[in-house]
């Protein structure tokens, strides 16, 4: 899988297995992979989305559950369910730490909805 990314000799700083749902509800499962620079989205071996850290601008995050979504204004958001709450917390601290890492005068928002399902 590291031969697709972009820069093949980039660490992998996180990588597990997720629940991406549609804008229909249905549950895929995907490989879901941060380097520094990328957020890439494998469908099995194959590599299905990739997404620069920086085109990131929101986070929003489910106060019940562990779903959240990752908004990208340029592309389709991604939905993720099914993760342990440490997982997910893992997933956003790390994404912004690389996003403040590389972005200095924007800020990547975070919003909290108290509803289980995003949808």
């Amino acid at each position: 899988m590291k031969s697709q990314f972009s820069n093949p000799d980039e660490p992998v700083m996180y990588q597990n297995e997720i629940t991406k749902l549609s804008r229909y509800n249905f549950k895929q499962t995907r490989i879901f992979c941060i380097t520094f620079d990328f957020i890439y989205i494998f469908n099995g071996k194959k590599i299905n989305r990739r997404h620069k850290i920086t085109n990131l601008v929101a986070i929003i995050l489910s106060q019940k559950s562990s779903e959240f979504v990752l908004h990208f204004p340029a592309a389709k958001d991604l939905r993720v369910s099914g993760l342990k709450h440490q997982d997910r917390d893992e997933i956003i601290d790390m994404l912004q730490l690389c996003y403040s890492a590389k972005e200095f005068k924007k800020t990547l928002m975070r919003y909290v909805v108290p509803d289980d399902s995003l949808k």
